[in-house]
């Protein structure tokens, strides 16, 4: 199970679609069993766990590795293009991707969940399909493991961090299409998953930046400068102490933006700004370096990057 305590990703489960100790143990195990499962006394077996699963119409397998390959250099190539794809290096993805698919099981759910979110960002951002284009092939990716998701809205469950990225990059769609509202009204539960759920702390440190991260982006678009700040303090301290840089580049420079709507002191801004741009240099994210230059000039009228 690894990261998911299996107990509670039962327990949700069936709690979620109605169903009674009584009727998911029938012809499987105990109630008594159940019951010390659900309560983390004890751990089932993974034939166990995949059929109390799939007796709630969900797959338990999801909730295993995240790819299922046959050999190391499967893992290394799908480590790969979560790289490119955190550093927008998407011209780099279609071959690479292409020989992924080719020593995948694609019959497998979450193996062709993870392949259609790459490849629906990968064509969007080159330019091959639009953002409703996008949206729907994020959908259906998302409904291949989660088949009650309706509309921006995520049934009770504990989630998989595939699934938590897919959801969040349909609520960005929104957002790019200008409904920051939609996008908000999405994210803003999240905040609640992710204080009642036990999961990993890894796991939770990377999912939860990445969703409420882009929530803070969101809320600052849509002008609440002072809870998008605290939000994204916050986030940043907790990046910092899990040692995590992917995404906090992003995180000093939302801070410094909304410093600067704010009115706070112009050398606390430009501090925040260089803290960014050197991150955004150490995880080789070009394009978060040439976002925040450009930021630079228009806001400062001087590159002052240029000097340091």
């Amino acid at each position: 199970m690894g990261v998911y305590r299996v107990g509670e990703v039962i327990k949700k489960t069936r709690e979620s679609i109605g169903m009674t100790q009584e009727e998911l143990c029938e012809g499987i195990c105990t109630v008594e069993t159940i019951s010390r499962i659900e309560n983390g006394k004890t751990i089932p077996s993974r034939r166990n766990f995949e059929d109390l699963m799939e007796k709630m119409g969900r797959t338990g397998k999801k909730y295993l590795p995240f790819i299922r390959g046959n050999d190391m250099e499967t893992h290394l190539m799908r480590d790969k293009l979560v790289v490119l794809i955190s550093t927008h290096r998407y011209e780099e993805i279609p071959l690479l991707l292409e020989k992924f698919e080719e020593k995948l099981d694609l019959e497998d759910a979450v193996n062709r969940q993870f392949v259609l979110r790459i490849r629906a960002l990968t064509e969007y951002n080159l330019g091959h399909i639009n953002e409703v284009e996008k949206r729907a092939m994020l959908e259906e990716a998302l409904m291949l493991t989660v088949p009650k998701y309706c509309d921006g809205t995520l049934p009770k469950g504990v989630f998989t961090r595939n699934e938590l990225m897919i959801f969040g990059n349909i609520a960005s769609s929104y957002a790019e299409e200008g409904n920051l509202e939609k996008a908000i009204a999405m994210l803003r539960p999240m905040e609640e998953y992710f204080q009642s759920v036990h999961i990993g702390t890894m796991e939770k440190s990377i999912s939860e930046a990445f969703l409420l991260s882009s929530l803070a982006q969101y809320l600052s678009r849509a002008g609440k400068y002072e809870e998008s700040r605290a939000m994204q303090e916050k986030l940043k301290d907790e990046d910092i102490r899990m040692r995590q840089a992917s995404n906090l580049s992003q995180l000093l420079y939302r801070i410094a933006y909304n410093n600067e709507k704010l009115g706070i002191n112009e050398k606390d801004c430009k501090e925040k700004l260089i803290q960014a741009y050197y991150v955004a240099r150490l995880c080789k994210n070009e394009v978060m370096m040439k976002h925040i230059r450009k930021h630079v000039k228009q806001i400062y009228k001087d590159d002052f990057l240029e000097y340091i």
